[in-house]
């Protein structure tokens, strides 16, 4: 996953910007002016907030049917979240390299967590709300 979201950074930041950015595919590391750098690992990868963004809808109350393509459709989100953090990032770097660490550590890994708090609204709003609407006339007119 740390590949695809290199990989997508890149891209990005390569096409719709003028950085001066050179790419060290084998080591997933973006290489700013020469000097700076972001090394997108493992840890970046997204996987762990996947995994998360799994388990809370599984075990979160709602229609199966609807499960079946919100996960998937959470995870294209979480995933274009994380190139979005990337690109951010490379643009911090780029600009003011002295505010790296609050942008990495206060500002944009937070992020990922407002955008699962975002899919989870969603889904309790549109998805689980519309099946407690459901359920609830037709409970009470069989009473």
């Amino acid at each position: 996953m740390a590949d695809q979201v290199f990989a997508g950074a890149m891209w990005i930041n390569s096409h719709l910007f003028n950085y001066g950015i050179t790419a060290n595919y084998s080591t997933n590391t973006l290489v700013i002016n020469g000097s700076d750098y972001i090394t997108v690992n493992e840890g970046c990868s997204g996987f762990k907030q996947d995994y998360q963004l799994l388990f809370l809808f599984l075990l979160y109350p709602g229609i199966w049917k609807h499960k079946l393509w919100y996960i998937p459709f959470s995870f294209i989100i979480m995933h274009l979240t994380n190139i979005f953090r990337i690109v951010v990032l490379t643009a911090v770097l780029n600009m003011q390299p002295q505010y790296w660490d609050f942008w990495h550590e206060w500002i944009m890994r937070p992020f990922y967590y407002v955008v699962i708090f975002f899919l989870w609204v969603l889904w309790n709003e549109k998805f689980r709300a519309k099946v407690r609407r459901l359920r609830g006339p037709a409970l009470i007119a069989e009473r």
